[in-house]
C-alpha cells in the first residue's frame, strides 16, 4: 500500500505542476507559481517519514529535484509579489 500511495503522490504532484504551466501560458504568474509549489510539495511529501540510511525510495531523485524546484518557485513567488505586484 505504501508503494501505491507514493505513485499516487507523484502523479498528483506532476498534474498540479502541469496545471501551473497552463496558468503560466495565460500569464497569470502568481497562480502558476502557487500551483507549481503545491505540486512540488506533493512530490516530496513522502520524504518526511523516517527511513534507515541504507533504504532509498524508488523515486528519491525525483523528490530531491522537485524539493529544489518547490523552494526555487517559492523564492520567485515572494520576489514577484514584493517587487512586481
Amino acid at each position: 500500500m505504501n508503494m501505491k500511495l507514493e505513485y499516487f503522490n507523484v502523479g498528483t504532484g506532476l498534474c498540479l505542476c502541469v496545471a501551473g504551466l497552463f496558468y503560466l501560458a495565460q500569464q497569470d504568474y502568481a497562480t502558476a507559481l502557487n500551483w507549481g509549489i503545491f505540486g512540488a510539495m506533493y512530490l516530496v511529501m513522502d520524504d518526511y517519514k523516517p527511513m534507515k540510511p541504507e533504504e532509498k525510495p524508488p523515486l528519491r531523485r525525483l523528490r530531491e529535484v522537485f524539493g529544489a524546484v518547490g523552494f526555487t518557485l517559492s523564492v520567485v513567488l515572494l520576489l514577484y509579489l514584493f517587487l512586481i505586484q
